[in-house]
């Protein structure tokens, strides 16, 4: 992932997104900045404040993207292409119906899409320092091209998916698992008790030791981004859209 430079606004400084970043992702990012929720995050660009994780995934409207233009001077291509609306071309054409509201996102099939979760490289998110990708949430991604390992759903040490869909503690979902722990090793789990919290960067990433895995992976992926201008273009090796 190469990091643009940032943008200043609001007398804030936004930092740009990663190639092929998360919208969510992108948000937490500018919530740690800021050392606030994802919710008042959200309030900040103008967006409602609901710190589910699915509310501001699959669409945006044109004056949400033209209030977000204003408050952080990123172009409204550019905050399309970490929405789930991006791949309606693809992977989700169910999202082409209705201008892919949001509503219309709510009925994509299970069998293509991580909904309230994200997969994950341990090593890119390590080397990111927290960016999460759009790709990881689609269930056609499978492996990291770059650090040839499969991607890991699960926290190694409380058996939960990671990046859960609602906030738990704020913006450390990006480097941990925020799963609420089970009490004494069993039992039930709710929200507000003790988290989990085992970084992500050290779960164990299983090698990929079959080289046409790798190829079919990035096949797959160059068919998912046809359009996408910004991830057929040179960027450093770690880590591309691609993983």
């Amino acid at each position: 992932m190469a990091e643009e430079e940032p943008v200043r606004r609001l007398g804030v400084v936004f930092s740009s997104p990663f190639p092929g970043e998360a919208f969510v992702s992108w948000v937490d990012t500018v919530a740690a900045s800021l050392r606030v929720s994802r919710a008042a995050a959200l309030r900040t660009l103008g967006l409602p404040g609901s710190a589910r994780f699915s509310t501001h995934q699959f669409h945006l409207s044109p004056e949400q993207l033209e209030g977000l233009r204003r408050r952080t001077g990123l172009r409204p291509a550019q905050v399309e292409r970490m929405l789930f609306r991006f791949y309606a071309p693809t992977a989700l054409p169910q999202l082409a119906e209705d201008n892919g509201s949001i509503a219309q996102g709510a009925r994509v099939s299970q069998p293509w899409l991580r909904r309230d979760h994200s997969a994950a490289c341990p090593l890119c998110v390590e080397a990111s320092g927290g960016r999460w990708l759009l790709g990881w949430r689609l269930k056609w991604t499978f492996l990291c091209a770059d650090h040839l390992v499969y991607l890991v759903d699960r926290c190694p040490r409380c058996g939960l998916r990671l990046y859960w869909r609602l906030e738990a503690t704020g913006a450390g979902q990006r480097t941990h698992c925020v799963r609420p722990a089970a009490r004494n090793g069993r039992g039930g789990r709710r929200l507000g008790t003790t988290v989990c919290g085992f970084p992500v960067a050290e779960m164990p990433a299983l090698p990929v030791g079959d080289e046409e895995a790798v190829h079919v992976q990035r096949r797959v992926q160059a068919l998912l981004t046809l359009a996408d201008v910004s991830h057929n273009r040179p960027r450093a090796a770690c880590c591309s859209s691609s993983s």
